[in-house]
């Protein structure tokens, strides 16, 4: 086998590569003392012929340096949290201003079986006389002096209301409008007539939120002369009855042909009694709270 050695040329070469590795060797290793990579060069360790200098390490016997936190952005009176600007408030938790109106409480009552009929017209007057002692069996039967309808009955009622108003009269004032069924037992117990009362067996359009109890006021709020008093059992509170004088017929018949505009129809042995035509509703017992809110206020239901 024959070796052919290299020429002088390349042997100068091959040293020159040889010797500059080795530095290059020496140097590394100065850098990774501590088996740690070499640091990457700051800006600054550059030195003027544009070769970078080697950056020493700590001293790894000092332990590393902490990580620096990030800079946090300078707080200004807005943000920090001493002076922090609160959230904008919500529709549901903010304070009505004034003159604006507060949020509306909900209903107690369900609107598709009942309307009170003062959310309809609250000029209507009430004046429920089972709220109080001045009805004929002498004491409270209503826990207070609401006023529930059917929607059509209450509906039909305001357009009595109006068409009154309308005419030049200061318009209804309501005595009794729904009651509940077991108030009706009771009033049967103390007048068992059914000409004056109808029996629990039986109930009453009352029960079924289709009758009303009412009269006319005239623009200063005063009852116009109707010949009885309301709930006077007597045959002069008949609508035939003919000892009546002029002003009562007068004031019977502006009652009489506001209601049956309106669709209702008289009890002829009660001028104040009305009942919706044609409309059919099922017994009922719903009884109303007295915590509010309602129309107008507490006013349309305090006992007098």
């Amino acid at each position: 086998m024959r070796i052919t050695l290299p020429t002088g040329e390349k042997v100068r070469r091959g040293l020159v590569v040889g010797v500059g590795l080795a530095l290059l060797g020496l140097e590394l290793g100065a850098a990774c003392r501590g088996g740690e990579a070499p640091a990457e060069p700051a800006a600054d360790s550059r030195r003027p012929d544009g070769v970078f200098a080697i950056v020493e390490p700590e001293d790894p016997s000092q332990g590393s340096s902490p990580p620096r936190a990030e800079s946090a952005p300078a707080r200004t009176a807005e943000t920090a949290p001493s002076g922090e600007r609160p959230r904008d408030p919500e529709p549901g938790d903010r304070e009505p201003e004034d003159g604006e109106p507060a949020a509306e409480a909900p209903l107690d009552y369900d609107p598709e079986l009942w309307i009170e009929v003062q959310a309809l017209d609250p000029s209507i007057v009430l004046d429920i006389r089972y709220a109080t002692e001045d009805n004929f069996v002498g004491e409270p039967l209503y826990p207070c002096g609401r006023c529930f309808l059917r929607p059509e009955a209450a509906a039909a009622v305001v357009k009595a209301h109006q068409a009154l108003q309308e005419a030049g009269y200061g318009g209804l004032k309501l005595f009794d409008c729904y009651r509940p069924t077991p108030i009706q037992a009771r009033l049967w117990e103390v007048s068992p007539d059914p000409r004056a009362v109808a029996p629990p067996s039986k109930g009453s359009m009352h029960n079924r939120g289709l009758a009303i109890d009412l009269t006319v006021i005239d623009r200063e709020g005063q009852e116009l002369d109707m010949g009885t008093a309301y709930d006077a059992f007597s045959e002069r509170s008949y609508h035939g009855f003919r000892g009546l004088t002029a002003e009562v017929r007068d004031n019977r018949k502006a009652l009489l042909q506001a209601m049956e505009s309106a669709g209702f129809r008289p009890l002829k042995t009660e001028w104040w009694h009305y009942t919706l035509k044609g409309a059919s509703r099922p017994l009922a017992d719903f009884v109303w709270s007295c915590t509010g809110p309602w129309p107008g206020g507490p006013r349309y239901w305090e006992r007098r």
